[in-house]
């Protein structure tokens, strides 16, 4: 009888996995290492891997990091947290297609990291996990629907390993191979939709469908056509049905999305003292191999530190404006406050300032009203900020501690942080619009429309989108002597011209004011205010009622008499009065 198996190891949760995959046979073997190369990312997602899935999932807090990089070759692995810590997730083999888990063999990274592992299968039972050296293997057992880890022991002691290897009965059916050509996609807020399709390498042809673990981040159509909705991580999986002789099945990839949009603001990295602006804000940031992570949200002790996307010494990012608890979207910007030739930390979005703890005995990194003084200097671009007082303050560095990533305050080691200043914008647009008719113009007919062109789309102030229905009279004014000028205003589809038409006819010899405002340029910058005046045309004397037409006009072309004949039939026809006669010369 097949059985489901259940190897309690007690795990901490995985917040974010990294791991190398090896399919050989009728084995998959999952590698663990610092070598990012061609690794998979999972947040508490699933790795298919022919006919065996991996589920990953978090702890309570969603903080811990699974593969452990810091320190020596041996410190370096999947690491599962002791039963009291409190980090009591798991990992979960899944055999896919009928297939059958038949072995486990792990390899702990040394003999520090291999506490005597329990385990039980189903109803039947519990054991121990056999360990020769640092090799701990299971084997001889069925496993039809999932073989699931976790670490059992009492304490904090910590079970590491490099290499995970599972043995498998394989299915009947054969691989489809159904693989995307990534394994990230990384997109801002407000980008428009993309398609990323999966393939079967192998040639099944089954039907793919697509669905998105997050649809408050992204939406997916059976075309793989994805729509963004929200800032944060989803999986966007293509599933391929079971067609001939190949097996149903699955891949995916990871959609970062960063959050901002036309919000967004940029922070320039800042590279020495003489850098630094008094209530300028800043991002706090520390590096973990290529990736790049921001001071976060609050917790008891320290900092959370969030990944964003850090390109040529930039970032841009919308930031936290509310305190949000285990939030891994939104990084906190601090403001400097010059106090002297010190600098004090404040956390707007929480009102309180940073502060390490007191005494000799914590790595904290916490919030108070106290005005704590903290030093800055610079080393080549990283920033050395340590709290003044050494006396009250003996673990005073501000440091990125990039194996559990997050910010605190220690005497010595751990990695750099870098300061990031938020760059101020330029106040407003240099997009430069184009009125018809210009402004000053004279002799306008009465008929005119008055029409606003850029060189690039244009949107509300603000970033919604231009269209016929907004209210327009929080962008248009068109005002006269006799008053507010009735109006309809339409924009073209590329959002480039804005035509207002008036309702009736305009005053003869009348000034009109035409003023735009409160619109932005395509990434959001504020186009300054602009105004227009121009003066329709006179009115045509009573006595004058014809108008004269002939091919090539003459002398001022105003129409009024064969000496100034106009070249312009339906110019002529537009400006007469219902009593005016147009005459054109044969």
């Amino acid at each position: 009888m097949k059985k489901n198996i259940f190897i309690k190891l007690m795990f901490a949760a995985i917040v974010m996995l990294f791991a190398n995959i090896n399919v050989r046979g009728d084995e998959v073997t999952y590698v663990f290492s610092a070598n990012y190369g061609d690794a998979i990312e999972v947040t508490s997602g699933t790795i298919v891997s022919g006919s065996i899935s991996f589920t990953a999932q978090k702890n309570s807090a969603g903080t811990s990091p699974t593969v452990y990089t810091s320190g020596s070759t041996a410190s370096i692995g999947l690491r599962l947290y002791g039963h009291s810590s409190g980090n009591g997730n798991s990992i979960t083999f899944i055999p896919q297609n009928g297939a059958v888990i038949t072995g486990i063999e792990l390899t702990a990274t040394s003999a520090s990291y291999h506490p005597k592992t329990t385990y039980f299968i189903d109803d039947d039972g519990e054991g121990e996990l056999t360990w020769f050296g640092l090799i701990g293997t299971l084997s001889g057992i069925e496993a039809s629907t999932g073989l699931t880890i976790q670490n059992t022991v009492a304490g904090t002691t910590q079970l590491r390993f490099n290499t995970i290897k599972i043995t498998y009965t394989p299915p009947s059916c054969s691989d489809a191979g159904l693989q995307f050509d990534v394994t990230r996609i990384s997109k801002f807020e407000g980008d428009p939709n993309f398609t990323k399709v999966a393939t079967s390498v192998n040639g099944s042809t089954g039907a793919i469908t697509y669905t998105s673990s997050n649809t408050g981040v992204a939406t997916v159509d059976n075309n793989g056509e994805v729509t963004i909705t929200g800032a944060g991580t989803a999986a966007i999986t293509a599933s391929i049905a079971a067609a001939g002789t190949f097996c149903a099945a699955q891949a995916s990839y990871t959609l970062k999305v960063y959050p901002g949009g036309v919000n967004a603001k940029t922070y320039s990295l800042v590279h020495n003292v003489s850098d630094l602006t008094d209530n300028a804000q800043y991002l706090i940031i520390g590096k973990k191999g290529s990736e790049y992570y921001a001071l976060g949200w609050q917790k008891p002790n320290n900092r959370h530190a969030i990944e964003i996307p850090v390109e040529n010494s930039e970032v841009r990012i919308g930031v936290a404006t509310t305190v949000i608890a285990n939030d891994e979207i939104y990084p906190y910007a601090i403001t400097l406050k010059k106090s002297g030739s010190d600098w004090i930390l404040f956390d707007e979005v929480n009102n309180e300032n940073l502060t390490p703890a007191t005494g000799d005995n914590n790595n904290h990194l916490k919030l108070t009203t106290e005005q704590v003084k903290w030093g800055i200097t610079f080393s080549g671009d990283a920033a050395i900020i340590n709290a003044k007082d050494n006396s009250t303050y003996k673990r005073n560095r501000l440091r990125f501690n990039d194996a559990d990533v997050l910010f605190s305050c220690y005497k010595d080691g751990q990695e750099a942080v870098f300061l990031y200043k938020e760059t101020v914008a330029t106040p407003f647009s240099d997009v430069i619009l184009t009125f018809n008719p210009a402004n000053g113009a004279t002799n306008v007919s009465v008929n005119t429309a008055v029409t606003i062109t850029s060189p690039e789309p244009l949107r509300e102030l603000g970033g919604s989108e231009l269209t016929n229905s907004i209210d327009w009279t929080n962008i248009i004014t068109f005002v006269g002597t006799s008053g507010t000028v009735a109006y309809t205003a339409t924009v073209s589809d590329d959002k480039k011209v804005i035509t207002i038409t008036p309702s009736s006819a305009l005053d003869h010899s009348e000034t009109y004011l035409f003023i735009i405002e409160n619109i932005a340029d395509a990434e959001g910058k504020e186009i300054a205010a602009q105004d227009i005046t121009f003066t329709t045309e006179n009115e045509t004397p009573a006595s004058t009622n014809i108008r004269y037409v002939k091919q090539g006009g003459a002398g001022n072309k105003d129409g009024l008499s064969w000496a100034n004949a106009s070249d312009d039939l339906q110019k002529m026809i537009n400006e007469s009065q219902p009593t005016n006669q147009v005459w054109v010369a044969a």
